[in-house]
């Protein structure tokens, strides 16, 4: 699992043959409108899920945001400028070593391999605890809002 978490409504028949009526602009704007508000939702839970390190980046880090390509979609992420580790944090790591010793291990002519080693960090998978915890809750909201969207628009004939 990546520490971005997208929500796309994928595979519901009924759904995308009504939305295939409409024209291309209005199809898009129709999935964008839904989709908005539940980007806040996952991104409030992902903060609340998200370990409080010394510096608070990682927490302050997370944004959503709105992409627009084929399907449309809304993202929920750290970035990367302030949270460079998100990645490290959330999938952990595996035992690290040292090439050279030093510090208070010095002394030691043969180190042993725990005297080598930098440890490991478990993984804290919080993206994935956090959409588990909303996913259904923004799975409904967006499918109501999403039908409304489809009977207005068929109701406009898809006019804009």
């Amino acid at each position: 699992m990546t520490t971005t978490q997208g929500i796309t409504l994928v595979g519901r028949k009924l759904l995308d043959a009504k939305l295939a009526l409409l024209p291309h602009k209005v199809r898009r704007q129709a999935v964008l409108k839904p989709l908005r508000p539940a980007g806040p939702i996952l991104k409030k839970n992902v903060k609340a899920l998200a370990p409080q390190g010394q510096t608070g980046n990682l927490k302050r880090s997370i944004r959503v945001r709105t992409l627009r390509g084929q399907p449309p979609a809304v993202s929920v992420h750290p970035t990367y400028k302030i949270a460079p580790h998100k990645h490290l944090v959330h999938e952990g790591t595996t035992t690290r070593f040292r090439t050279r010793i030093g510090g208070r291990f010095a002394y030691v002519r043969n180190p042993t391999p725990a005297q080598l080693s930098t440890g490991r960090a478990k993984p804290n998978p919080f993206f994935t605890r956090a959409w588990k915890a909303v996913q259904s809750q923004v799975l409904n909201v967006t499918q109501d809002k999403l039908w409304k969207v489809v009977r207005e628009s068929s109701l406009r004939g898809g006019r804009r």
